[in-house]
């Protein structure tokens, strides 16, 4: 765990907000608008939130939000009215979940109603898998309660899984702690609910041995799907990076997957051990660019990222800043949560998602409290 200390919450950050230009008005214009900002609780432990860790919107649900909890195996779905208010709650954590959703980190949807979850840990779940056996689960909103019943894939050897993020069809991208690296995994046609059958699926690992994970801290990934480029995290090395992934994202009878289609990456390397019986490969000439340096930006742990529109949103889980970044790296806005009010000067903020309507919600692990982050002009 990162301790924070509300000293640093403004450390590197001497630079007059008129550096930064206009900003954007969810986090208060550069200072300008800060009156015009609401941040009000919309959730907390009264509802099951036990370290949450990242936010998740149901697609076809836009109202309906999904909290994973990093303390243990459960995700709290949560149905809030147009205003943010929460009209109720449930608690997922079903049968087999200690194996399914162990201390989930990231949450990631597909704009059909399917989604994945990624998972921090590195020990035994279950008596006949190794301690090394973990990696993402795949889930539909039309019934999901956590464990093995409801969920309808899984693939395997990303254990200590920091972030997630879905890249197209049944394909997502993870920040794998474990090993260092960014990891593709296709799980092409699910087994349906409660099967084991796995061997269709793919995996692609990029960048491995090149990013750092920190013990407690959540590490985000985005797609950009239009570019074909990833972002993520690296907090170990304090900074934000990309990569160009390479992909052809193909659909053949209504099914779609994905293809390596840069000539210049290399895919013969075997990953080993492969627990899944499937294709799994290393992506050799991929190259991971540092977008970010976060000591030359004001960021101490970065951990938290959202892209919306054409900026991407870094949150720090030691200070309580979020700050907005062009996709070169330029800083275009910074709000720290304390200038907001004295109460949230000692948080934990990890993921961070914005809604339909472009208000930002911000999960403070340390104090169990999901938030609601608005400006006049998206209220």
């Amino acid at each position: 765990m990162v301790f924070r200390n509300s000293l640093v919450a403004f450390i590197g950050f001497a630079l007059s907000s008129a550096a930064f230009g206009q900003g954007v008005s969810v986090l208060g214009n550069n200072g300008a608008n800060l009156s015009q900002l609401k941040i009000t609780t919309v959730a907390d432990a009264k509802v099951g939130l036990n370290a949450p860790s990242d936010i998740g919107f149901n697609p076809k649900k836009p109202t309906e939000m999904y909290v994973v909890n990093h303390a243990d195996n459960a995700s709290v779905v949560v149905t809030l009215d147009t205003a943010g208010k929460m009209l109720k709650s449930r608690v997922a954590t079903g049968l087999g979940s200690e194996h399914f959703m162990p201390y989930p980190t990231a949450i990631a949807f597909a704009p059909k109603g399917f989604f994945a979850t990624i998972h921090d840990i590195d020990t035994i779940t279950q008596d006949s898998t190794p301690a090394d056996f973990m990696g993402p689960s795949l889930w539909r909103v039309d019934w999901f309660e956590g464990g093995h019943a409801s969920h309808i894939d899984m693939l395997h050897n990303s254990p200590s899984g920091i972030g997630i993020a879905w890249v197209y069809g049944n394909t997502y991208i993870v920040n794998d702690g474990y090993h260092g690296s960014l990891t593709v995994y296709d799980f092409r046609n699910d087994h349906n609910y409660g099967g084991a059958d796995h061997s269709d699926g793919v995996a692609l690992r990029y960048a491995d041995g090149l990013l750092k994970r920190v013990e407690g801290v959540p590490s985000g990934v985005v797609y950009d799907n239009a570019a074909g480029i990833a972002y993520a995290v690296d907090t170990g090395n304090n900074r934000l990076v990309s990569i160009d992934l390479g992909l052809d994202l193909l659909s053949k009878s209504g099914f779609d997957y994905v293809s390596i289609k840069n000539k210049d990456y290399k895919v013969t390397r075997n990953i080993a051990p492969n627990y899944d019986g499937s294709i799994q490969r290393y992506v050799d000439g991929a190259v991971l660019n540092t977008v970010v340096d976060g000591k030359k930006n004001g960021l101490v742990t970065p951990s938290g990222l959202a892209l919306q529109g054409d900026l991407l949103y870094v949150s720090d889980f030691a200070t309580g800043q979020i700050t907005a970044f062009s996709k070169d790296g330029k800083v275009v806005d910074t709000l720290n949560l304390a200038s907001l009010s004295p109460a949230l000067a000692n948080v934990a903020i990890s993921g961070i998602e914005f809604d339909t309507e472009g208000n930002l919600f911000i999960a403070d692990l340390l104090n169990n409290k999901i938030y609601r982050l608005s400006a006049s002009s998206s209220r």
